[in-house]
């Protein structure tokens, strides 16, 4: 669990930098890396999706950050 979790976080780290690099430059740097409208760019978008929510529900159930109070 503690593989996939961190896959996960890393997963949605890197969408979260691709989506301020188009934010801020109007540059996707993933249909640049793996093409425009292509078969992986539409993956990595769905992939990095269900690790979000993954994490969602990961936090919902195991509550990691409730040894930080």
């Amino acid at each position: 669990m503690k593989l996939s979790a961190i896959f996960s976080f890393a997963v949605v780290i890197l969408a979260a930098l691709n989506l301020s690099v188009e934010g801020f430059t109007s540059f996707n740097p993933i249909e640049y890396l793996l093409g425009k409208g292509s078969f992986l760019t539409n993956a990595f978008y769905v992939v990095s999706g269900v690790c979000a929510n993954f994490l969602v529900a990961f936090a919902t159930i195991f509550r990691p950050f409730k040894r930080l109070k």
